[in-house]
């Protein structure tokens, strides 16, 4: 309870799990790095991928759904 007066509510203070912030927040980077190289490819422009973008992004608006149900993304992919 100390811990949480002296540090606002939060459980881990800055810099108490540093190393595990580092490796969190290096993943998350390539994983939209990963989004970006996919979502940017130059075809998704041509009117005949479109439906292969609003698939692409379907699969992903699932699959965020999967592992959190209260998600409603797929309403942005229509």
């Amino acid at each position: 309870q100390t811990l949480l007066a002296e540090h606002h509510g939060v459980v881990d203070p800055l810099g108490l799990d540093q190393k595990e912030h580092e490796d969190m927040a290096a993943c998350y980077h390539l994983l939209l790095q990963n989004f970006n190289t996919l979502l940017s490819w130059n075809g998704f422009s041509q009117p005949e991928n479109s439906d292969l973008l609003r698939s692409a992004l379907a699969v992903f608006a699932n699959r965020i759904k999967e592992s959190d149900p209260s998600v409603d993304v797929a309403e942005g992919v229509r």
